[in-house]
């Protein structure tokens, strides 16, 4: 059911909320997994349901994503009803999870990652009076859809000068969850980064090929360490925690995603905190809580696709007391000038949209020791 590709305006997002601490919560384990459900009568209120292709705990995607549910409740308590389902990375539940979810009166039916694209695109043609948010990918002209995407490739540029300043040995790592577009923008912006402060940097790059296997995810930040890398950036959900004990183990530096991950480990384990020298942001938190702003204002532009960089603080760096002891205060410096030099267009940070295979391959290649 393509429909009438609504174009309008979008609101600038409340950034005033992230300052006021509403997101604090956005990456801290205990806060994000414990407040996804509303148990209030649902008489008069908008009902509000997240399906996440994951489980909670991962201590950065999916708990910053319930962290924007938790936003909702917190703020519009007396008009809400949310609710988090954990559909498990086991494809073959989603038809049925989807299906179950959709028989029920939820307003809202909301997901994420380029896994659920299809599906969501699915429920969409099929249950054309419901309405669905879909972040992370771009899904446009449904006429009850409306999707944001994140240029994770600028935040993670900004993580790529921070790991090449305090690189010692010139070789920087890399680990996602996925060879996946999403994953590789990310990628992209962390290489270019790094070759903007060091032109001769080289990197290691490896996939664990899941989002679960912690286990995985040690043993390759462990041959990335060995292979000289000395930071490891970590693209993998519940499988990167894992490079976070390799860092500990090996004494070197690692950099975390999606939320501030070193303030997952700051009392139950300080030593493995600080390992994090940075976390490449991306404030899903953020963008839901905005996107019921638009809702509740009726404002919601349906059709299209919000692009969020650098520019409306959807995507960013960590900088905080661990930071500034390994980047010193010129190089900090240098990074914020250049995050200003892409929000007003002097520095274009490449993307793995639009690559082929071919042309990702080649751009590795570049970096690849």
């Amino acid at each position: 059911m393509k429909g009438k590709n609504v174009k309008r305006g979008l609101a600038t997002l409340l950034l005033a909320s992230m300052a006021a601490g509403t997101l604090a919560g956005c990456g801290q384990k205990a806060d994000t997994a414990g407040s996804t459900s509303a148990d209030a009568d649902s008489d008069g209120k908008t009902k509000i349901v997240l399906l996440l292709n994951g489980y909670l705990g991962d201590l950065a995607w999916y708990d910053c994503s319930a962290a924007g549910i938790n936003a909702i409740q917190e703020k519009y308590g007396d008009e809400v009803e949310t609710k988090v389902i954990e559909m498990t990375t086991d494809q073959s539940k989603y038809d049925s999870i989807i299906e179950d979810t959709l028989s029920e009166d939820w307003d809202v039916v909301i997901a994420g990652s380029w896994t659920m694209m299809e599906y969501i695109e699915a429920a969409a043609e099929d249950y054309p009076d419901k309405e669905f948010w879909f972040f992370d990918e771009p899904i446009e002209d449904y006429d009850n859809i409306y999707s944001m995407s994140y240029s994770a490739n600028e935040g993670s540029f900004l993580a790529g000068m921070a790991a090449a300043s305090v690189s010692k040995t010139g070789v920087i790592g890399f680990i996602g969850g996925a060879d996946s577009t999403v994953v590789n923008d990310s990628l992209v912006g962390y290489l270019e980064g790094a070759a903007y402060v060091n032109p001769d940097i080289k990197a290691v790059v490896s996939y664990t090929g899941n989002w679960d296997d912690s286990a995985k995810g040690k043993e390759l930040a462990l041959v990335q360490y060995n292979a000289g890398a000395d930071i490891v950036f970590q693209l993998a959900s519940n499988a990167g925690v894992g490079v976070f004990e390799a860092a500990k183990e090996t004494g070197n530096l690692a950099i975390g995603s999606d939320t501030d991950q070193s303030l997952v480990f700051e009392e139950s384990d300080p030593e493995k905190a600080k390992t994090i020298l940075t976390s490449s942001l991306k404030r899903v938190d953020v963008s839901l809580l905005n996107a019921y702003e638009l809702y509740k204002a009726g404002e919601m532009p349906y059709g299209t696709c919000e692009y969020l960089g650098l520019d409306k603080g959807c995507v960013g760096i960590v900088t905080n007391d661990n930071y500034y002891e390994h980047v010193s205060e010129e190089e900090a410096a240098a990074i914020d000038q250049a995050k200003q030099d892409i929000i007003d267009g002097k520095i274009k940070v490449s993307s793995a949209y639009g690559m082929t295979s071919e042309d990702m391959d080649a751009f590795k290649a570049k970096y690849i020791q």
